[in-house]
């Protein structure tokens, strides 16, 4: 029984990693397309894919090296818990800067 729920567990999680790569490539191309200028928007582009081909093949191995230690949940709380700080320290690194002005 375990298993068949793990199992579950693990294909919820690939429909909804698939879905929000299939939102967020798209959302990423316009973002890029609008904010880059002419002359450099293709190498913007390659950078991007060239940036994330070169983050599967240095992580994923790592990722199943760190398996062989230690279980799929601990991996992925890990890497949940640590992404989140990272987005949060991101973003408080980009709006932070910012100032509100009240009127």
């Amino acid at each position: 029984m375990g298993s068949a729920i793990f199992l579950l567990q693990m294909l919820g999680y690939l429909i909804l990693f698939q879905a929000a790569n299939g939102l967020l490539i798209p959302f990423m191309s316009v973002f890029i397309n609008e904010q880059a200028p002419e002359s450099h928007r293709a190498a913007v582009l390659s950078l991007q894919t060239g940036l994330f081909s070169f983050a599967m093949v240095v992580l994923f191995p790592l990722f199943g090296w760190i398996v062989r230690y230690v279980s799929y949940q601990e991996l992925y709380l890990f890497l949940g818990y640590g992404l989140l700080l990272i987005s949060i320290g991101i973003g408080w690194l980009i709006l932070g800067n910012k100032t509100v002005k009240y009127e």
